[in-house]
């Protein structure tokens, strides 16, 4: 096949960090050498970059700081609120391009912008979007429940209008969404989980689940994919080819005996197993490539921690596992 005749198969977005948070994930610390090997990395992918103004993380508000109205919030609060709107702005334009997009980003908390784009995207499809979350934690947090009160502990429960953070808006229904890999978090989030009813699995150290990982995650994820795969059937895909879901995959999600480029490695624990990147990849391969799932609309790798990056295998690891959700599907074609 001649591939020079085929389109990029989506954009890439390097997003800085957050605000208060550039040490995790910001484009401009990824150092000469790793920027070369990412460029080679996805040389036939078209890369936008935004990074924000620094601006200390102790600017946060405390809890009893009037959230809900961003007019009467100190100035470095409002910053947080421009980056927001900057990033779901760079999004937006990137999404009327017709190409899927990709996101690899730093702090959380920018899904909250990017996926109030693509959930907007979607929308205006007259589709109904639907999120697959890919975390160590819940990041279920409200302003008020969060005890260290970091902005990147709330952007599920933002994206999902829980939240009374200033940045919140209900980009996704909560009957829509699904949590996989949690193994850290407060009782006040899980308690969240089970008020909104949010479908949630992990996978613990049973013997089976030992001797076949990536099945029991491909178990576990096989109800959202389904749904997905039934929503196409009825009602087809988006104009890009896209099914109407969004994937946020944080980086923490993996065994950091395995992957270490992420500011917030979580051990593996008996009662929720940390995957591989190996373990990843297979369970991508069996949706996207064996059952021809359609891919989403956006995809998110965030956490991504370039100071903590010793060598260029995350950046391999990233391009296969994109080249697995989208670019095998145009050969499929």
């Amino acid at each position: 096949m001649n591939t020079s005749s085929v389109a990029p198969p989506f954009n890439l977005l390097l997003a800085g960090s957050d605000l208060g948070a550039a040490h995790r994930g910001n484009p401009a610390h990824i150092s000469a050498a790793q920027r070369k090997a990412f460029d080679f990395t996805f040389s036939l992918t078209p890369i936008y970059q935004i990074t924000p103004k620094e601006v200390a993380a102790s600017l946060v508000p405390p809890p009893d700081a009037p959230l809900l109205f961003p007019d009467s919030l100190p100035q470095e609060i409002c910053a947080h609120l421009q980056w927001y709107e900057d990033v779901q702005h760079t999004c937006t334009t990137l999404l009327q391009t017709n190409l899927p997009l990709v996101i690899i980003g730093g702090d959380h908390g920018i899904s909250t912008a990017s996926l109030a784009a693509a959930s907007s995207f979607v929308c205006s499809q007259e589709h109904e979007p639907c999120l697959l979350w890919l975390d160590a934690h819940f990041d279920l947090h409200t302003p008020q429940s969060s005890h260290s009160k970091n902005w990147h502990g709330m952007p599920f429960a933002n994206v999902l209008g829980f939240s009374n953070h200033p940045a919140s808006t209900k980009s996704f229904e909560a009957k829509n969404v699904m949590h996989f890999g949690a193994r850290s978090f407060e009782p006040e989030e899980l308690s969240h989980v089970q008020q909104l009813g949010i479908v949630s699995a992990t996978c613990s150290a049973t013997k089976g689940s030992q001797a076949n990982f990536s099945l029991c995650i491909q178990r576990a994820l096989q109800g959202f994919f389904y749904s997905i795969e039934h929503y196409v059937q009825q009602k087809g895909v988006l104009s890009n080819g896209c099914a109407p879901y969004c994937i946020s995959f944080d980086l923490d999600l993996l065994d950091p005996a395995h992957f270490e480029a992420t500011s917030l490695p979580e051990p593996s624990l008996p009662s929720s197993l940390a995957p591989a990147p190996m373990h990843l990849l297979e369970v991508f391969d069996y949706f996207f490539v064996q059952r021809k799932i359609p891919p989403p609309v956006s995809f998110e790798i965030m956490e991504y921690n370039p100071l903590k990056d010793s060598s260029p295998y995350a950046f391999s690891f990233f391009k296969t596992l994109l080249d697995t959700i989208y670019v095998s599907r145009q050969h499929l074609l």
